[in-house]
């Protein structure tokens, strides 16, 4: 049932559609009931309210178990005259029966009160429902039974009267599954709770199968965009392909500018030119630095020699040869080309040693 037929403020309703209840049953079946609490607020409370005031409770209206289960009760006749015994037995059959039809009986009435009033406005039907004792819900579920169950056989009839009324509502249900509405005339369902397990089970399968379908129309998509790919690259491979055997077949054509080619190769020669010669200049200059450094070193070494040789004999030559350190003595035999003096100054270097 929709929750515009319930008796909701605005603000309830709104609370509701936010949660994304749009059904008494999407409310009855949300999976986490605790976050649907406080999804809601005080509207939760609202609802249970309504939901236990509009529902025909299995105590109101029992559709009962067979007679002479293990759970009866059995009466004892024994004591009862025959005659007394036998009328007895025929009102508790009759009973019984009333009992199983009683929920498709009022149903039955229901629905014909429903279908009086049903070009009425302003609520009439609900009106009427609560005029005898029950909820416009109620009386919805009640119609609800007779548009489902009313073609039936007898063996269907005599499934559905042993059934709770809260199963029978569930079953019918506009939104309920066709498969599970005719596993429960056939009895192959009996309990509200097998039901409810079946329909999630069913619901599941249901998910399954479109999410299979919405993947196999993206592949199908997919296999369809690749395809079309392919197509158009094989029409450019075969467009270049034609455009290759074209050029192919055309004579070759080459068209070389000599000017521009002995300019390039000039230009080049003479960068090499001005490179080459800027690095001999350079070696050049490194070089005569390096022998004017030693052309100084020998005409400094000359001078004191020259020096040496013009001041004093052979014995004051010793004497400044021994005032003179070891590495002096080196670099002055290295200087000197005089043999006399080179062995002078070895000698020398033995009487320091």
């Amino acid at each position: 049932m929709k929750i515009e037929e319930l008796d909701l403020d605005v603000r309830q309703f709104n609370v509701l559609k936010r949660a994304g209840i749009d059904t008494t049953e999407d409310f009855i079946n949300y999976p986490d009931q605790e976050q649907l609490k406080k999804l809601t607020g005080r509207t939760y409370g609202v609802m249970e309210e309504l939901l236990k005031t509009s529902t025909i409770s299995d105590e109101n209206i029992s559709a009962p178990a067979p007679a002479h289960t293990e759970t009866a009760v059995v009466f004892d006749y024994s004591e009862l005259d025959t005659d007394t015994a036998e009328q007895l037995g025929k009102i508790s059959e009759n009973v019984l029966n009333i009992k199983k039809k009683y929920i498709f009986d009022m149903a039955e009435q229901v629905k014909k009160a429903h279908d009086l009033l049903a070009n009425c406005k302003n609520g009439l039907f609900g009106a009427w429902c609560e005029s005898v004792g029950i909820s416009r819900f109620t009386g919805n579920n009640l119609v609800n039974i007779v548009e489902t169950f009313n073609n039936i056989s007898e063996e269907q009839q005599k499934n559905l009267s042993q059934l709770k009324p809260s199963l029978l509502y569930e079953a019918a249900r506009p939104s309920a599954p066709a498969e599970l509405v005719e596993a429960v005339k056939n009895g192959d369902i009996t309990t509200h709770k097998e039901y409810i397990e079946l329909k999630k089970q069913l619901e599941q399968a249901e998910s399954r199968n479109r999410q299979f379908d919405e993947s196999f129309k993206n592949i199908e998509a997919a296999s369809k965009a690749n395809f079309e790919k392919y197509l158009e690259e094989l029409h450019k491979n075969q467009d270049l392909q034609v455009q290759i055997r074209k050029l192919e077949s055309r004579p070759v054509e080459v068209a070389v500018d000599v000017d521009e080619l002995n300019r390039r190769v000039e230009k080049v020669s003479i960068e090499l030119q001005n490179q080459t010669a800027r690095q001999i200049a350079a070696e050049r200059e490194d070089f005569a630095q390096k022998l004017n450094r030693m052309e100084d070193e020998n005409d400094e070494l000359r001078a004191e020699l020259e020096k040496a040789k013009s001041k004093a004999s052979d014995t004051n030559v010793k004497t400044y040869l021994i005032k003179m350190t070891m590495d002096e003595m080196c670099e002055l035999i290295e200087a000197v080309s005089n043999p006399y003096l080179k062995k002078l100054i070895q000698k020398a270097q033995v009487l320091r040693i």
